[in-house]
């Protein structure tokens, strides 16, 4: 065969092996789209808020209560739904109760299955009270105020030990507004500094 022969023969062969392949690489690009796309609505973003999907386990921050109540899709609780203990109350709201309503549960004097007992009101009333988000995924998380350096260190995935936090509950120009899951606390215990309530949290070892 001529030489010339041989090598259109020979180009032909890998031209059909290349165009065999290409559906398959296709597929192949298509299904790590899907994947990647697939893990980015379950990552959190640089803020360190989760785009739909869930929010489970994630310690989630804004400038303002009232934005963070937004971003995390969350609506007041009606008036028929005053005083409803959280377990009956829909996914998606925020409500109020006292700091001494959480200690309990998040101390381990009462199994943590109790924190769906606990009554929520629609309005904050002169005690000291402390804000509660059942986020969309039924998840109940805390809500108050942290320094930056606090945040950074909820929010390390590294950690590998218990973390104390002070919670105050009423805003200050210094800190952060953040919602924390219940399950990520270990303890809770309500005080107060110069008249004012905080929470003292022990947020659990992550690893």
């Amino acid at each position: 065969m001529p030489t010339w022969l041989a090598i259109s023969a020979g180009v032909a062969t890998i031209v059909s092996a290349v165009a065999a392949l290409v559906p398959a690489a296709r597929h192949i690009v298509r299904r790590a789209s899907l994947l990647i796309y697939t893990r980015l609505r379950t990552r959190p973003d640089n803020r360190g808020n989760l785009s739909p999907g869930t929010h489970q386990g994630v310690v989630l921050a804004d400038a303002s209560l009232e934005t963070l109540r937004e971003r995390s899709g969350l609506r007041p609780m009606l008036r028929e739904e005053n005083d409803l203990p959280l377990g009956e109350l829909p996914n998606g709201i925020y409500g109020f109760t006292t700091a001494w309503s959480i200690e309990p549960y998040a101390s381990g004097d009462a199994s943590r299955s109790d924190y769906d007992a606990v009554p929520l009101a629609t309005e904050t009333g002169g005690t000291a009270v402390v804000e509660l988000h059942k986020r969309s995924d039924g998840q109940t998380a805390l809500v108050g105020y942290v320094t930056p350096d606090e945040l950074v260190a909820l929010r390390n995935p590294s950690r590998r030990s218990r973390l104390d936090v002070v919670l105050r509950l009423a805003p200050d120009g210094s800190r952060t507004a953040v919602s924390i899951p219940l399950a990520l606390l270990g303890r809770a215990r309500n005080r107060q500094i110069e008249g004012a309530y905080v929470l003292d949290l022990g947020a659990v070892p992550l690893r």
